[in-house]
């Protein structure tokens, strides 16, 4: 896509989809895609900045998934490519980041889904405090959705288990 051209909300919707349609794609990272476009289509939000900075993270979440259909697809994983598609990948939710944030939303609407978007940055780069920050920022601008609340507390849990002992390691009196 040329620099100026926006996207739709079909055609955003159309992006959506087609990440959600990769196995290797979390629960978790689609539901927070789901409410994010969900949001900006019904509020007319896609052509919006916080819109496009969304449409820019889902299109550079589609090659790095595309890229890792076509390494699976090889007899053997090359080690050293899959490393600097993970780098390329962090590179890109990091720039993804700064988008969000320079993002100057308009509306509750906006600033909802760029907490969200912001959530799914941080969650795919292991910040799970930083995700909960910006989920619950997300539900303070009123993003009220069921799965908003659904994710957050499976965010907290994994936070929980990160950092804490693992309760395989606890004792019966739970110490």
């Amino acid at each position: 896509m040329a620099m100026g051209e926006y996207e739709d909300d079909e055609r955003l919707l159309e992006l959506l989809e087609e990440l959600e349609s990769f196995e290797a794609v979390s629960w978790e990272s689609a539901a927070m895609q789901e409410v994010a476009v969900e949001k900006l289509v019904t509020e007319e939000e896609a052509n919006s900045e916080v819109g496009q900075a969304v449409a820019r993270l889902l299109r550079s979440e589609l090659r790095y998934y595309r890229k890792m259909e076509e390494l699976a697809q090889r007899p053997s994983l090359p080690g050293e490519e899959l490393g600097r598609l993970n780098a390329a990948r962090k590179s890109a939710l990091l720039e993804s980041v700064e988008a969000l944030t320079s993002a100057l939303p308009h509306s509750l609407t906006a600033r909802a889904v760029r907490e969200v978007g912001l959530a799914y940055c941080y969650y795919l780069l292991g910040h799970l405090s930083r995700t909960i920050a910006h989920l619950e920022r997300a539900l303070e601008a009123g993003l009220s959705q069921p799965l908003v609340h659904l994710v957050l507390g499976y965010v907290r849990y994994q936070h929980t288990l990160q950092t804490h002992a693992p309760l395989d390691q606890l004792d019966e009196q739970g110490r």
